[in-house]
């Protein structure tokens, strides 16, 4: 095998110095050479998107940032690692709750602290020889060559491979890969004919699951139970199960089984967090939530919506509690979830457009109505900016309600018109400025009057000097009007002391979408000239 560890590229990911070259010294009696060493998760993540590992021994506890196991799926979610890759978990630590944690993301294999040349080399080569025997198969999967990987598996079992299970798993996982569930199915019943597998009971569940044969697929789930109550895996099918029928409250009872089991996984805890939200548990749902925003805090697989989803558990917690001072921490840790959200998701509009929202609710809820509006305000600013195709329509519905509430009805027609397709870039808006010159303004720019519009807006400006709402309008108005009636050195220069007051006013809110867009107008028309 000496050969065949030197043609291998290695990576040893340990935070340990002394235990990271300890390893290296023992692959290199192994006859490896190319061998790289990382001390930190997202160390390795980093050199996996540069570099084909063959194989990766990769400490469970890595100290501070990533650990192993978010290593491990997020190099999956990512696609770093190719089918032929080996993924070797090594830990000290034996809790049920890490192992199974590490499991549930199928390393090829798992080694426990301490360890000689000896057990590794043991381990290795049993791993390496399987690679070796089915690197055909991998390779052609690799390339998205799914029937010449399927013809490769037939070759090896014409052969009598020795590794006849391990072909038929690869063989049934390449056919559900392509959406063959019929024939996945078949070849996992042909295998529990002749022995009983858990991975082939699995196999059929998911096969009947995708076919819609719940009843099958439940059987299949339940008796992967029977044979191991820790199957995690088994609890959370049979969670899909239960919401394919529309059993909630049995959906809720899987996934918090398979939470106590193993609960460092993100997405488990977030579904949890949904179904504790719809069964009427918020103090599960405020817990599960809060789990997946700590999961997730050294993670990139952050998911905005369990921040937004915590903020809003917390606000349904402090509301059914009768103790105001358990509320306003609830109320003040949903705040401070939006902030955290808004900076981690700052590119994403339709994300800081929920974060206000929640903002509103929460400062309705403590009487502080003023900053409700705010919140509010700035939720339809941003409403605005998104794009059409990602536009959450519920989101509008819930604004339009907020304003309602909060007394803001000129702001509904805003909304409105970004339900009904309509852009502020396509027209002014009144953004409640104490000026009739500036109503008249929008109205008339809506009717096609350029030039009595630019009038108003400048009569606005005289009676609101101050207001960055009729700055903005006046600005859009010009940029109008050199659109259809071409650009003159004074209208052009008007445009740009506008801008450049609107600038000036938005130095602590630089994200004014609106502005951004009159901006790159100018600088086209300004580029034309």
């Amino acid at each position: 095998m000496a050969e065949s560890y030197s043609r291998l590229k290695f990576i040893v990911v340990d935070d340990f110095p002394q235990f990271r070259h300890a390893v290296k010294n023992m692959l290199e009696s192994f006859g490896a050479t190319d061998i790289d060493l990382a001390a930190r998760g997202e160390d390795a993540l980093r050199m996996m998107r540069n570099h084909q590992y063959d194989v990766i021994l990769c400490d469970y506890n890595l100290g501070t940032g990533k650990n192993g196991q978010q290593v491990l799926e997020e190099a999956s979610y990512y696609r770093l690692l190719s089918q032929s890759t080996s993924f070797m978990m090594l830990t000290a630590e034996t809790s049920s709750e890490m192992v199974l944690g590490a499991l549930e993301y199928q390393p090829d294999d798992y080694l426990t602290k301490p360890f000689n040349k000896e057990m590794l080399k043991a381990r290795l080569d049993k791993v390496l020889r399987r690679s070796q025997e089915f690197m055909p198969v991998t390779l052609a999967w690799d390339r998205g060559h799914h029937d010449d990987a399927l013809a490769q598996c037939e070759g090896l079992l014409e052969r009598k491979t020795k590794y006849k299970l391990h072909c038929f798993k690869l063989k049934a996982e390449l056919l559900m890969e392509m959406k063959a569930y019929p024939r996945a199915e078949k070849i996992y019943e042909q295998v529990l004919k002749a022995r009983k597998q858990s991975w082939a009971l699995m196999g059929i569940g998911k096969a009947c699951f995708y076919q819609e044969n719940y009843p099958r697929a439940r059987e299949a789930f339940d008796a992967l139970l029977s044979m191991n109550r820790s199957f995690v895996a088994a609890y959370d099918w049979l969670a899909r199960v239960d919401e394919a029928e529309g059993n909630i409250e049995s959906a809720f009872d899987h996934v918090k089984s398979a939470t106590r089991l193993s609960p460092r996984v993100i997405d488990r805890q977030a579904w949890l967090g949904r179904l504790s939200t719809e069964s009427g548990d918020v103090q599960t749902a405020v817990n599960a939530f809060r789990t997946a925003v700590r999961l997730s805090k050294n993670s990139s697989l952050k998911r905005p919506e369990n921040y937004v989803e915590l903020a809003s558990a917390l606000l349904q917690a402090g509301n059914s509690d009768a103790d105001s001072s358990n509320k306003t921490s609830m109320v003040k840790e949903a705040l401070q979830t939006m902030v955290d959200t808004r900076r981690l998701f700052n590119e994403r509009p339709e994300i800081k457009v929920k974060t206000f929202l929640v903002d509103g609710d929460a400062y309705l809820s403590i009487g502080n109505k003023d900053d409700a509006k705010r919140a509010l305000e700035r939720a339809v600013e941003l409403y605005e900016t998104v794009e059409e195709e990602i536009l959450d329509k519920d989101d509008g519905s819930k604004l339009i309600s907020g304003l309602e509430q909060t007394g803001q009805l000129h702001l509904v027609s805003r909304v409105n018109n970004v339900l009904d397709g309509k852009r502020p870039e396509d027209e002014p808006v009144d953004e409640g400025a104490d000026s009739e010159a500036n109503e008249a303004g929008v109205s008339l720019y809506q009717q096609g009057k350029l030039e009595e519009a630019l009038e108003a807006f400048d009569k606005a400006m005289e009676l609101s000097p101050n207001s960055l709402a009729v700055h903005l309008n006046a600005a859009q108005a010009n940029l109008k009007f050199i659109e259809v009636n071409g650009a003159t050195k004074e209208r052009m220069d008007k445009v740009r002391r506008l801008l450049a007051y609107i600038k000036r006013t938005l130095l602590k809110d630089t994200s004014n979408q609106r502005f951004d867009k009159l901006l790159r107008i100018f600088e086209s028309l300004y580029n034309k000239g």
